[in-house]
């Protein structure tokens, strides 16, 4: 998925999406694509960390769930999404459902 044309997607569909620099020294210490903070229609709180692959997005989930076993993340394709601030609250199904369909493919 494509940061900057999620960010495009989301923004036309009622969310509210930041680019920031996020956490470019990952725990996996695989690199980091893109970071948007969210804001869903309903005003849930979320970061939606970008890597190069769903493979990497899982072993940064992996790596930060095992620093922080309270951390939920959600990974959807090569994005891991968690609730903002900390991780510590789950993603909202609806939530994780809407952004399934709103994040878009990288190169289209």
């Amino acid at each position: 998925m494509d940061a900057a044309a999620s960010a495009r997607s989301l923004t036309a569909a009622g969310w509210q999406a930041r680019s920031s620099p996020g956490m470019p020294n990952t725990l996996s210490g695989l690199p980091q694509a893109g970071y948007l903070l969210l804001a869903s229609p309903d005003g849930h709180q979320l970061d939606a960390q970008f890597m190069q692959d769903a493979a990497a997005a899982q072993a940064e989930a992996d790596d930060v769930t095992t620093k922080d076993p309270a951390f939920l993340p959600v990974v959807i394709a090569n994005v891991m999404v968690f609730s903002h601030p900390d991780g510590h609250a789950q993603v909202d199904e609806a939530d994780r459902a809407s952004l399934a369909s709103l994040l878009v493919p990288t190169g289209t």
